[in-house]
């Protein structure tokens, strides 16, 4: 199992972990919120053709759950791409490159996975009329 002080089952386990840990759940969370959006969308449509007096409010609460949808996606996908990135590589390439450049951006992975979670918090408590009612 080991060659020259390369270990096979830790490439599996970065390979894996970044397989199933970033790369699908991040794949899935992009098919489902695109479904979500165009779902939205097509509801906001039919309300509009039903009632001639759309209520303003509700459409503006429509586009507004739209870009907090986009924002939260893109957002995790910024702190993901870096760690699916980096884990496959781990796995394809030698030893070395796990000591000299993966472990260097281990930490500047880890701020950005913190930023994006203070960063979803703002957007959470900025868009929603649950929190904007409680503000009040």
């Amino acid at each position: 199992m080991v060659f020259e002080n390369d270990c096979m089952l830790l490439r599996i386990t970065y390979f894996s972990n970044g397989f199933l840990f970033n790369l699908l759940p991040s794949t899935l969370m992009v098919i489902f919120s695109a479904a979500l959006i165009h779902r939205l969308r097509r509801i906001q449509k039919k309300h509009t053709e039903m009632f001639v007096n759309y209520s303003l409010t509700a459409s503006v609460e429509l586009a507004r759950s739209s870009r907090m949808i986009i924002l939260i996606v893109l957002i995790t996908l910024i702190t993901d791409i870096p760690q699916v990135t980096v884990n496959m590589l781990i796995s394809c390439m030698a030893d070395r490159f796990r000591s000299e450049v993966a472990n260097k951006l281990e930490s500047l992975i880890a701020t950005l996975v913190v930023i994006a979670s203070a960063c979803n918090l703002i957007i959470h408590v900025c868009m929603s009329r649950r929190f904007r009612e409680v503000k009040k």
